[in-house]
């Protein structure tokens, strides 16, 4: 018979292994968060042992990822918090994923103060190498206004920031999604990724809506 602490270990392991079903990051001005799975098995669970998610109102402002032999290793996330009032915190970022001290292979970072990445695209090769990335984002204005125009940024090379790491190759990208041009303040709060067979078949975007309180 179990132990009353094997059995607590195991609650908690089980736990671990469902925070994509469970660990959303609503907030005060981010609501309503969810997950939305996209991609040619977009019911393909992303491979980082925790779904690499911001906290409670944060908005993503960069992103990067390296993928190894058949998995996505490693994913950064660069994020800022929202003090209110058209105010952000520092940039910071988090590393996630099976091995996330590793080197990113492709990455796109904005150091603008008031910017919100709202979706994106990926491509791997036949090489297992990240080989595409594209974001969308709006811009908030001085009161917290969120803009309706959206601008778009192409990765760099992560080890050599001087070249674009965006080649579609014959095949095109692989799984993107892009938002509305109009009536949506939807923002990504948490990107999780699959690599099956050199493919990024799966792509998991939290996405909530923010709100200028």
């Amino acid at each position: 018979m179990k132990s009353v602490q094997a059995i607590a270990a195991s609650l908690v392991m089980l736990s671990a292994s469902t925070v994509y079903a469970n660990d959303y990051n609503s907030g005060y001005y981010i609501t309503d968060v969810d997950v939305y799975k996209y991609g040619e098995r977009a019911t393909m669970v992303p491979e980082q042992p925790q779904m690499p998610a911001l906290m409670a109102d944060h908005v993503l402002v960069g992103i990067g990822a390296r993928a190894g032999k058949t998995t996505v290793t490693t994913i950064t996330l660069w994020y800022r918090q929202i003090i209110g009032n058209g105010e952000f915190g520092p940039l910071l970022s988090t590393n996630y994923g099976s091995k996330p001290s590793h080197d990113l292979e492709c990455q796109y970072v904005n150091t603008e103060d008031k910017i919100a990445i709202t979706g994106m695209e990926w491509r791997i090769n036949g090489s297992d190498d990240i080989a595409a990335l594209r974001v969308s984002y709006r811009k908030f204005d001085s009161q917290g206004n969120l803009g309706t125009r959206i601008y778009y940024g192409t990765g760099v090379k992560s080890n050599d920031q001087s070249k674009t790491c965006y080649d579609p190759g014959s095949g095109g990208i692989e799984v993107s999604y892009f938002p509305p041009a109009s009536g949506n303040t939807s923002v990504v709060t948490g990107v999780g990724l699959v690599n099956h067979n050199e493919n990024m078949d799966s792509m998991w975007l939290y996405r909530g809506t923010y709100h200028n309180r």
